[in-house]
């Protein structure tokens, strides 16, 4: 990437992430009408100066749908500013670009395509009419740039549902970082892609620890219908996936109050990095019962001091009363960090 390239891309990218970048002036005089749409297509070609081409493109999207045509050409014009720019002007047109989708798709796979970031941009912008071009940014999650990995998972998130099944095709193959990027994109999608959890609970028990984080982080996103699998991994033979099944249903909060008994027999676990996230969790989710209270007072006198700090913490939230207690029965805890804490729980009861 040119670094006149890497420029444009950071500021022209930037800029028509938002409308109206190009300062309240600009919004002002270059509205549709005080321009015709020949004029402003001549600007992008033959102006000297970068903010009258990005002011151009600007003033293109509010000619609409009816400007795409005239545009395509210039995708393929000599000058690779002029190339950039018309695909700044499609992007800042976003759904109203349709029509553009057949012309972009051969850009996402064409590797030295100067303006190839805007294009897979712009099939982002339009969004679901962007369906067509789902196999061509599945080809990109394989590659081996992270940034290129990036773009088009963002790009799958904006087209929407029509990209969920290959991103769970892309979930099973061998790829990690492919595996990864796609978990960005079903990220993106959130409760839109609550059919790849069976194989998104499937993939949780892989090697690949990045690749994990990103599963469970992507489970969180999709609602209520990840409470039970999450639930289910709680029983697994594996402390690392019970432990970040135990901390994702703590992210879902009080969605996940289902989970509290499953949750308050963790707090029993072999494992003290699992017993410290249930009991974490538990206070999250909101779990109030007379059970949890027990758990909770019974990892105040566990072995592992962590354990010990979030049991007396999480009793605060939810069982004042037993806080009570706990925190004084741990004034003369062993370690420094549970006495300090109980302090400061009584204290605030108090």
């Amino acid at each position: 990437m040119t670094n006149r390239f890497r420029s444009l891309l950071v500021g022209g990218l930037a800029a028509v992430l938002a409308t109206g970048f190009w300062g309240a002036d600009a919004t002002r005089h270059a509205q549709a009408g005080e321009k015709s749409l020949g004029e402003l297509l001549s600007q992008i070609q033959t102006s000297a100066t970068v903010a009258e081409r990005m002011q151009a493109a600007e003033s293109i999207a509010e000619y609409g749908s009816t400007a795409v045509p005239q545009l395509l050409p210039l995708l393929d014009h000599s000058d690779p500013r002029v190339q950039e720019y018309a695909c700044l002007a499609l992007v800042r047109l976003g759904p109203e670009a349709g029509a553009a989708v057949p012309a972009l798709i051969p850009r996402v796979a064409q590797r030295d395509c100067t303006y190839r970031h805007y294009a897979i941009f712009a099939l982002q912008q339009i969004g679901p009419r962007a369906a067509p071009a789902v196999p061509a940014l599945i080809g990109v999650l394989t590659e081996d740039r992270a940034d290129w990995r990036q773009a088009a998972a963002e790009a799958l998130g904006g087209i929407g549902p029509a990209a969920v099944p290959a991103l769970i095709e892309t979930l099973r193959r061998p790829d990690p970082a492919a595996r990864r990027a796609a978990c960005l994109a079903l990220q993106r999608l959130g409760e839109h892609a609550t059919a790849a959890i069976p194989t998104l609970v499937e993939a949780a028990s892989d090697s690949d620890e990045p690749l994990r984080d990103e599963i469970f982080l992507t489970l969180v996103g999709l609602g209520d219908q990840v409470v039970e699998p999450l639930m289910r991994l709680l029983d697994s033979p594996e402390a690392g996936l019970r432990r970040r099944a135990a901390m994702a249903l703590g992210r879902l909060g009080r969605r996940a109050q289902q989970a509290e008994a499953a949750l308050g027999q963790r707090t029993q676990d072999t494992d003290a990095s699992v017993r410290f996230w249930a009991v974490h969790s538990l206070s999250a989710i909101g779990a109030n019962s007379a059970a949890t209270g027990q758990y909770l007072q019974q990892a105040a006198r566990d072995s592992d001091p962590n354990v010990r700090w979030q049991a007396v913490t999480s009793l605060g939230v939810v069982a004042p009363e037993l806080a009570k207690k706990t925190a004084t029965d741990l004034r003369d805890d062993p370690n420094p960090a549970v006495r300090k804490q109980a302090q400061a729980v009584a204290k605030a009861l108090d």
